[in-house]
């Protein structure tokens, strides 16, 4: 069974959501509605996706539907430390570039 974790810590006023295991058709649903609950608090959201160790296209979908649910939200959604699977799909799908990159937990986010 694959599985996916998330952790949650406050730091200079955004949520840093530390995901850890594989972004899978399995997780995506449960995935995108517990990022979504983040949303509410109007805080920004960072995705630390350094322990993904697998992603496939629906992981890479889930990560599209919350970008598209935090602009609706108005609810700033950043990806931080990319683990290679990931770097790899965004980038030959081109879709990286969608995505703001955080240079570290502890960047001041406007």
């Amino acid at each position: 069974m694959r599985s996916l974790t998330l952790t949650s810590e406050e730091i200079n006023g955004s949520t840093v959501l530390i995901c850890k295991g594989q972004l899978t058709l399995e997780v995506t649903d449960r995935f995108k509605s517990q990022v979504k609950a983040f949303f509410l608090a109007g805080k920004p959201v960072i995705l630390d996706l350094s322990s993904i160790q697998q992603m496939d296209s629906s992981g890479l979908g889930a990560l599209v539907s919350l970008w598209v649910s935090s602009k609706s939200a108005s609810c700033p959604l950043q990806l931080y430390n990319l683990s290679a699977p990931v770097k790899r799909l965004l980038g030959t799908t081109h879709v990286l570039k969608a995505f703001e990159a955080c240079g570290s937990h502890l960047t001041k986010l406007p």
